[in-house]
């Protein structure tokens, strides 16, 4: 990580200077957003819990590569723990999976069911199982959720069963609709549709007629 002491991105300098940091195969960040992130850090490993999670014998972004139902994927790995001799661990017996969720607001767990939900992280959980699974290890799904709001709390989610399989359903249909394409092409929209507008837009053109307006 290189520190970068802009405010923001918007100057042509800045952008000049993080374009070359990228080519050199390192990650610019700036001054602000790298010291926030230091302090979110630090708070985090405060937690006896969140140091068991992430040990020091676990890798952190560890790419994976399979093949599913005949269409290649990736998982990128936040932090991937696996173990040659059973952990004693309550996270997993030979390993497990965390992936860090970052939250503008509460890390209460309630809270980020909804956004799991609403931005699928079930289903990145299930595809992120089934690559680690074809390259022959079973291991839980964890979210580390972090407030990025002081005092940084965070909270920790094992990923259901239930909620893993409601994943599933949408991961095969996704590996379905990749695979058909890769294989045809983009389907052809061959209909005509005919537009049906919401009711307040007709609602609002008689408010207008009203006032005299048209």
């Amino acid at each position: 990580i290189v520190e970068c002491e802009f405010d923001s991105w918007r100057s042509a300098e800045a952008r000049q200077t993080r374009d070359q940091i990228i080519a050199s195969g390192k990650r610019p960040m700036l001054a602000g957003e790298l010291a926030e992130t230091r302090q979110i850090v630090k708070a985090v490993k405060s937690n006896p819990l969140v140091r068991e999670l992430l040990p020091d014998y676990g890798r952190a972004e560890v790419s994976a590569l399979a093949v599913l139902h005949g269409v290649k994927v990736q998982a990128r790995f936040d932090y991937l723990v696996m173990a040659d001799a059973p952990t004693g661990s309550r996270f997993g017996t030979w390993g497990w999976i965390v992936d860090v969720k970052t939250v503008a607001g509460s890390a209460n767990p309630h809270d980020f069911n909804r956004t799991a939900a609403n931005y699928g992280y079930h289903i990145q959980a299930d595809l992120y199982q089934r690559v680690a699974r074809a390259l022959g290890h079973e291991l839980p799904f964890y979210w580390l959720v972090v407030s990025k709001t002081p005092p940084f709390a965070c909270s920790i989610i094992r990923v259901s069963d239930m909620d893993l399989n409601a994943g599933s359903v949408q991961t095969d249909k996704a590996l379905k609709l990749w695979g058909d394409v890769l294989a045809n092409g983009w389907p052809k929209n061959v209909e005509v549709y005919e537009s049906e507008l919401p009711g307040w837009v007709h609602y609002e053109d008689d408010d207008l007629e009203l006032k005299g307006i048209q």
